[in-house]
């Protein structure tokens, strides 16, 4: 009983603390709503629920997809285009259409000034209480030029040539593609160059982590609990401001300091060398805190925006088929290679139209806070100081009086004079109108011309729902499927081919394969003469025309043929491999792997002729003698091809990269392997294919394993021409005689050396080249010897030294 008696006790005072808690906290509520709601002549509407007001109906007409039914329900409700709520915690009156913009925005460091929610000066803390987006006049005055079209058409070229990579790396070769993750990717690429040179992949990979936590933090909710989207968001700003930026910049003052200017072009060296009106340069870390608010304030919205042109150029192929001719129009009118310039963007006229009526129907940011620096009146309504102020995107966007059927794709509302001042307003208004427009522009039609020159594309999920969080985003990502123009390029130039006059007799094949199948069957059926001859029999020519592996071909046969083609080597003709072999090498050159460029025959000046590889015959019988002993002495039966790939392989890597180690050259063979096998596969980039594996193990050994050894080898000659110097014993240098060092002390004719990675690319060319063809050739001697005992006998009898030890 008396046990009953106090836990009864303990719960009467529970409740009458909490009574007393939720007492005071009405208490305190409704004394500041009577504070903000009693002001006189106020707009109409309603605070909501205590403390959260109506936030929850704001943020869940977001969630729902229709960003604008929390603002057209209430003037619906209310019969006023200005309304009072409370919404993210503050007493605020929405302004809607184009006269509430046009008040706003023209009053500007008047009457009200940007505001956003304290959580963001938490995330940015040396921010000024203006919109991330939206910098400081100080801030402006730093960046007098770089934001305005002049100072920008520069950089068109850079922003090409980032999306080309972009393009290359990420979509190219992929039949599904998720797109607002890769749009993140581009915009965060593109900041990255434009406004801190930064450009080496795993830099921006280092960086793009705790950017990602920065990016996701802003708008999450602000519970600073260890965990939290919000917390990770602290920690990321902290750490790019004060270490990553930081040393980027101290990197740059430097570099200026010693008048390296040549590739700092960018707004970080705009900043650094600019000073306000006071002589003043900004600060390290102020630089910092600008320099992540731009790469914040340039990366949603603009990814949101190439998202959602590639959502309706999917689901409407007639503007679809408008942009294609509009941009194709301006890729032919380019040399190879070629990249955009300023008078191409002039001429993407309809293609800006349609990213114009894409940021109509679906703005990334759907309005923003101002603040009301005094008392005011608007429209006969009062607004008190201290109050926050929204102006509402969608109010004007999808309004029938500003714009005929709104809910309509119409890129034609864009053509002339536009829409009417205050009612297209994607990029604010005003003295705070966002100062990236110009640069967005540039991005989204960057973007837009390497999307639609490149496919054509089909959404996986149609109608995909919208919802803005607090950016409007496709809910799954925008899943697509990619058609690449290839076969509709094929049709386009066959056309342009076939019909050019006194062309040698010969057909084209069938569409897009051409005579492909019958080159290659007559390879697996042992009989690859046999397309050839066939066809100069039926044409009774030595010359013919056909279409293999992608492309219009003329074959030319007989000595007569050879001589032509092997005469006008680099003054008719060049070599050409297809571009499938450019996947496996992409740093190559338009050259044969077997021929190098004659950049690289520079480098070789003596290797590869005869006298000078006398001196390796002596290594080479090593090698085959450790081959033989190892893989076919104490064996009654040998399968010969494998083991005279082995014994070309082992060769290789010795005389190209001093490579002796059993363990290191198995470890190499592998990857290696999967290249050549991959080189000459169907060209089909999807997982588990020798094409997917050629491409990888590719990267590895090159980007990995040979560059690996290439800095090692630096390293060595460094040390032993340190050590030649000082006069001591060079014999160190012995094991280094071969291909790979030649290649990293020759220089080209400016005296430059070759890079690493390009010397890795050689290397890796050398090994391939000569892998197969010797392997295959050794194997036909074994078949014939085995065949013709006559011939081996002669063979036996005075066998050269490659042959003396298998005969």
């Amino acid at each position: 009983m008396e046990q009953y008696y106090h836990t009864n006790l303990y719960l009467n005072l529970l409740l009458l603390f909490i009574s007393a808690v939720s007492l005071s906290f009405f208490a305190i509520f409704y004394k500041h709503k009577s504070q903000y709601y009693n002001h006189p002549n106020l707009p109409p509407g309603r605070p909501g629920i205590p403390y959260l007001g109506e936030t929850l109906a704001f943020l869940t007409t977001g969630w729902i997809g229709r960003p604008e039914k929390f603002v057209t329900d209430r003037i619906r409700e209310f019969s006023s285009s200005a309304f009072k709520t409370h919404i993210i915690g503050k007493p605020t009156v929405v302004l809607t259409g184009a006269e509430g913009n046009k008040f706003l925005f023209t009053n500007e460091n008047k009457l009200v000034v940007v505001w956003w929610p304290d959580s963001v000066s938490k995330i940015f803390p040396f921010s000024e209480t203006t919109s991330i987006h939206e910098e400081s006049r100080r801030f402006r005055k730093f960046l007098p030029q770089f934001m305005k079209p002049e100072a920008l058409q520069r950089y068109v070229g850079e922003m090409d040539e980032v999306a080309r990579r972009h393009f290359a790396s990420l979509w190219e070769d992929r039949d599904e593609v998720e797109v607002l993750p890769l749009t993140k990717k581009y915009t965060f690429w593109v900041a990255c160059r434009l406004f801190v040179s930064l450009d080496d992949p795993a830099r921006i990979a280092e960086l793009g982590v705790p950017f990602d936590h920065v990016a996701s933090g802003i708008f999450a909710l602000p519970y600073d609990f260890p965990g939290t989207p919000f917390r990770r968001a602290i920690r990321a700003s902290k750490f790019i401001r004060e270490e990553y930026l930081m040393e980027i910049i101290r990197r740059r003052k430097a570099e200026l300091a010693a008048a390296a200017e040549e590739s700092h072009q960018d707004i970080l060296s705009y900043m650094l060398t600019a000073t306000d009106d006071g002589g003043e340069h900004m600060s390290d870390i102020d630089i910092a805190d600008k320099i992540l608010g731009l790469l914040v304030g340039s990366h949603d919205t603009a990814s949101a925006t190439c998202t959602f042109v590639v959502k309706f150029l999917s689901e409407l192929p007639d503007v679809y088929d408008r942009v294609y001719q509009e941009q194709m129009e301006i890729a032919r009118s380019k040399s190879a290679g070629e990249l955009l310039n300023w008078e191409d963007i002039k001429k993407m006229k309809y293609s800006w139209n349609v990213a114009c009526e894409v940021l109509r129907l679906t703005p990334p940011v759907q309005g923003s806070f101002r603040k009301a620096t005094t008392d005011f009146i608007f429209n006969g309504f009062s607004i008190p100081k201290g109050w926050k102020l929204y102006w509402s995107v969608p109010s004007t966007h999808k309004n029938e009086k500003y714009f005929p059927k709104p809910e309509k794709f119409d890129p034609s509302r864009f053509e002339g004079s536009g829409p009417e001042p205050y009612t297209f307003v994607p990029f604010g208004g005003g003295p705070k109108m966002c100062p990236g427009k110009e640069y967005a522009r540039l991005e989204i039609l960057v973007f837009m011309h390497n999307l639609v020159k490149r496919f054509k594309f089909e959404m996986l999920i149609p109608g995909e729902k919208i919802i803005v969080n607090p950016i409007c985003v496709p809910a799954n990502g925008l899943p697509i499927r990619l058609f690449p123009h290839e076969a509709s390029i094929f049709y386009k130039h066959r056309s342009q081919y076939y019909n050019h006059p006194n062309l040698p007799p010969g057909r084209p094949g069938i569409p897009y394969l051409g005579e492909t199948l019958d080159f290659l069957s007559t390879g697996w059926t042992g009989r690859p003469e046999k397309f050839v001859t066939d066809r100069i029999r039926e044409f009774s020519s030595s010359a013919f025309k056909t279409h293999i592996v992608g492309e219009p071909t003329v074959v030319l046969a007989g000595a007569e043929g050879n001589k032509f083609l092997f005469t006008n080597e680099n003054k008719l003709v060049v070599v050409w491999w297809p571009d499938s072999v450019s996947k496996i090498f992409p740093f190559s050159e338009t050259t044969s792997i077997h021929e190098e460029s004659r950049r690289f025959r520079k480098f070789l000046p003596q290797f590869m002729k005869p006298e000078a590889l006398q001196r390796y015959v002596g290594e080479m019988d090593e090698v085959a003698r450790r081959h033989f002993a190892s893989l076919w002495e104490d064996r009654d039966r040998v399968e010969v091809l494998p083991l005279a790939k082995k014994y070309t392989f082992w060769v290789a890597c010795r005389l190209f990269v001093s490579l002796d180690d059993p363990a290191r050259i198995a470890e190499l063979g592998v990857p290696f392997d999967d290249v050549a096998s991959g080189i000459f596969a169907l060209p089909f980039d999807l997982p588990w294919t020798p094409f997917r594996r050629a491409i990888r193990a590719s990267k590895f050994i090159r980007e990995e394993y040979l560059v690996g050894i290439i800095r090692r080898r630096k390293a060595e000659l460094a040390a032993a021409a340190a050590a030649e110097e000082e006069g001591c014993d060079r014999n160190k240098m012995k094991a280094h005689q071969d291909i790979l060092s030649y290649m990293l002390t020759a220089t080209d004719d400016g005296g430059e050396h070759m890079s690493e990675i390009d010397t890795a690319d050689k290397i890796l060319g050398l090994l391939v080249g000569s892998h197969d063809t010797a392997a295959a050739t050794c194997t036909f001697v074994v078949k014939f010897l085995s065949e013709l005992p006559d011939v081996y006998d002669r063979v036996y009898q005075g066998a050269s030294p490659l042959l003396f030890i298998l005969v």
